[in-house]
C-alpha cells in the first residue's frame, strides 16, 4: 500500500504460523504501528516456506530490510536509524519476552523469533513463570 508516495507496511500475518508465530507476529505488528513504525515493506514468512540459511527452526521470520521497523528489529537499523538509540529494540524484545519469545537478529536484513524455553524445555508464560 502507499499513501504520499511512502510504503506503508500492511503487516499480513500467514495463516500458516502456528499459533505462537501468530501470536509473536500480532505483538511485532502492534508494537511497530503504536511505535509509527510503518514505512517501508516489512513482511512476517513462515520459517517452514522458507529456504534461509538462518531461523530455520524458528516461530517466524521478519523481513525489515530498509524500513522503519528496523529500528525495533534490529541492532544495525538502531544504529543506524536511531542514532545508535536501542531503546525501541530493547522495548519490543522486553515486550516479547514477557510473552514467552526470544527475538535474534538472523542478518541485516531478516530477525526470527523462537520460543523462549525454561528449566526442562517449559514454554514461558506471560507472567515470565515457567509452565
Amino acid at each position: 500500500m502507499t499513501i504520499n508516495n511512502r510504503s506503508v507496511c500492511v503487516w499480513h500475518v500467514p495463516i500458516t504460523l502456528s499459533k505462537r508465530g501468530r501470536t509473536a507476529a500480532k505483538l511485532i505488528r502492534d508494537f511497530c504501528r503504536s511505535n509509527n513504525l510503518t514505512s517501508g515493506m516489512s513482511a512476517f514468512a513462515d520459517p517452514k516456506h522458507q529456504i534461509r540459511e538462518y531461523g530455520r527452526d524458528s516461530l517466524l521470520l521478519v523481513d525489515h530490510e530498509n524500513t522503519d521497523a528496523s529500528r525495533a528489529m534490529s541492532w544495525d537499523g538502531a544504529y543506524e536509524l536511531n542514532n545508535g538509540n536501542y531503546e525501541l529494540y530493547e522495548q519490543l524484545t522486553e515486550l516479547l519476552s514477557q510473552h514467552g519469545f526470544l527475538m535474534e537478529q538472523c542478518t541485516r536484513t531478516y530477525s526470527a523469533v523462537y520460543e523462549l524455553r525454561g528449566p526442562n524445555n517449559a514454554h514461558a508464560n506471560n507472567t515470565g513463570r515457567y509452565i
